[in-house]
């Protein structure tokens, strides 16, 4: 396994470029293939009872195919040292389950490594995690109560485009490593997981609530819509799909949240601060989302009002207070 991350470390470049060609092709091909099969209509429920072709059943081993290939392209240059010991993974809080691997696991989280990590690498991890959320989504979605109406094959194009500029970008920027305790490294690794996953999230309830007005103006006057608002509803899934699709994101960052913040207290890095209390805020406003959801019913401009409020506490959590720490105060 060392060996093949040798490899991949001494061509990174020329193997982000062809991923990032590959992420363009995937994306461009959905949007053909999607387009030549939806019919030229505002209602999208018709629409999503409408059978796939032979074309797009290709479109899913190839894009897990791709994603593979990133996942591995991302633990041979951003990770540049020895894989995650198993051990690090252990809770070290709780001795007295674990004896025997206590000494392994203290150690394997304080080890250093080199992590090279600049903002493409760092927009290239988010970007990675989103494909794969976007996997499992659209399996999770066709499989469930909703039918072929859970098909999301339509946001297929803007989910692979943000990893093309991502991967493109971190085919040209040099890393800049940084040496971190073993530990560390996964808690900044899953923080910026989280933050990734926040902003997709952001970006979608802002496409729901776009689309929710897009078809109640639609309905509510004889007029024909325009085009744009005619390509959005035609490529969007129903609402109910994209409501639910948003539910499922929030749940998604309030884990890797968590996640963030055990693995901070694993690691020792995590301290009291008004990070931390944003954090824990943010934590606690994405899971209102879904209570929000389900038991106050929010909708539309509410329910993005909510994504947008969690979002803003986590991005001050830690860009936020190096904004002001570096541009305001001049420290």
């Amino acid at each position: 396994m060392n060996a093949l991350f040798s490899i991949v470390y001494g061509q990174a470049a020329l193997l982000a470029a062809l991923l990032a060609m590959a992420y363009a092709a995937l994306a461009v091909h959905s949007w053909l293939t999607h387009r030549a099969r939806t019919p030229s209509l505002l209602a999208t429920q018709a629409r999503a009872t409408s059978p796939l072709d032979k074309r797009s059943s290709v479109l899913a081993p190839a894009l897990l195919a791709v994603a593979t290939v990133h996942t591995v392209l991302l633990m041979g240059t951003v990770w540049a040292a020895a894989p995650i010991h198993v051990s690090a993974l252990v809770p070290s809080l709780v001795p007295s389950l674990v004896p025997e691997l206590e000494p392994d696991a203290a150690q394997a989280l304080t080890a250093r490594i080199h992590l090279n990590l600049s903002f493409a690498q760092a927009l290239s991890v988010a970007t990675c995690v989103g494909v794969w959320l976007f996997m499992i989504e659209s399996y999770w979605l066709k499989r469930s109560h909703l039918g072929a109406a859970g098909n999301i094959d339509g946001l297929r194009p803007l989910a692979l485009g943000f990893p093309a500029v991502a991967v493109g970008l971190a085919a040209w920027v040099e890393p800049a490593p940084v040496v971190l305790s073993q530990g560390a490294a996964m808690h900044v690794l899953v923080a910026i997981a989280a933050h990734g996953v926040a902003l997709l999230t952001c970006g979608h309830g802002v496409l729901l609530l776009a689309l929710s007005r897009v078809l109640k103006k639609g309905g509510a006057s004889n007029r024909a819509p325009s085009r744009w608002a005619q390509a959005l509803a035609e490529q969007c899934p129903p609402l109910v799909v994209l409501e639910r699709l948003l539910i499922h994101l929030s749940l998604w960052v309030a884990a890797l949240l968590a996640g963030t913040v055990g693995l901070g207290l694993l690691a020792g890095v995590l301290k009291f601060d008004h990070k931390t209390v944003l954090t824990l805020g943010s934590l606690l406003a994405w899971l209102a989302v879904p209570w929000g959801y389900q038991r106050r019913g929010w909708r539309g401009a509410a329910l993005l009002c909510a994504v947008l409020l969690a979002t803003g506490l986590l991005l001050l959590a830690y860009i936020g207070s190096r904004f002001v720490l570096h541009t305001v105060l001049h420290r």
